[in-house]
């Protein structure tokens, strides 16, 4: 079945999926860019996109390498600039809350007065969502905003960037290291799953059902159904028995 665009609802489950699946091929920066244009597109239609890893320091991030498509470059400011310090206001609220940042800047009045919202604003990237990952000793970060969705970002919109940003996280370490530029003991983390999540793929590694899980978690087999496919996302696998071995493999279960 091909792939269609996202709708104003929901986002395509089965593009997010496919684009995860492509993460792996990608091995340089240029690679990065392509991805969000063509594979990741198919799951979040936008016009301009920019991402970086940084180191975390007081004041902000030190930049180590900015990917970037479509980008003015009167809204990179530092971020473009190595060694710099990159403190827009879009990364300090996610760096304050550690939540996915949605803004919709033609109907935010506020907006405007937010630092680097302004330039946006003023460059025609309305519909942003942006989120970001730390490494695991917290003293690095990968940031990615997006903006010129085709409508105001949604939930939904904060759920894709939940599950595909450990991902991109990964596949732009990947490619600092093939640059030899990325620290040696920032390495991918383990997939994040809820606490539900964890109850869900526990009772898949038993071979147990949908329905059997529904019944034996009290809740309905559509929301046991959704819960699974997250776990499968954020494993990046496509069958119930690949999860289990992932679960194995990360020690996700006891």
């Amino acid at each position: 079945m091909p792939l269609t665009e996202p709708n104003r609802r929901t986002f395509n489950h089965a593009a997010l999926v496919a684009a995860m699946q492509s993460l792996d091929s990608v091995d340089t920066g240029a690679d990065f860019v392509t991805w969000t244009k063509t594979d990741f597109h198919r799951a979040l239609a936008h016009g301009a996109f920019m991402g970086c890893v940084g180191k975390v320091l007081a004041q902000g991030v030190q930049p180590m390498t900015v990917v970037s498509a479509n980008f003015p470059d009167e809204c990179m400011g530092s971020s473009a600039q190595p060694h710099a310090r990159c403190s827009t206001f879009l990364m300090q609220s996610w760096l304050q809350s550690g939540q996915p940042q949605l803004f919709d800047l033609r109907c935010d009045a506020h907006a405007p007065a937010l630092g680097c919202l302004k330039a946006f604003k003023a460059s025609g990237l309305h519909n942003i969502v942006a989120h970001g990952l730390f490494d695991i000793n917290r003293e690095h970060v990968s940031f990615f905003s997006f903006h010129q969705l085709t409508h105001p970002p949604r939930a939904e919109q904060a759920m894709l960037l939940r599950l595909i940003v450990p991902g991109m996280h990964a596949a732009l370490l990947r490619c600092l290291r093939s640059q030899g530029e990325a620290p040696r003991h920032l390495a991918p983390q383990a997939p994040a799953l809820t606490s539900r999540e964890t109850q869900v793929l526990s009772w898949i590694c038993h071979g147990k059902s949908n329905s059997e899980i529904a019944s034996i978690l009290q809740v309905s087999p559509h929301t046991v159904k959704n819960q699974a496919q997250a776990v499968m996302i954020k494993l990046k696998v496509n069958t119930r028995a690949q999860a289990a071995a992932q679960a194995m493999r990360h020690q996700l279960v006891h």
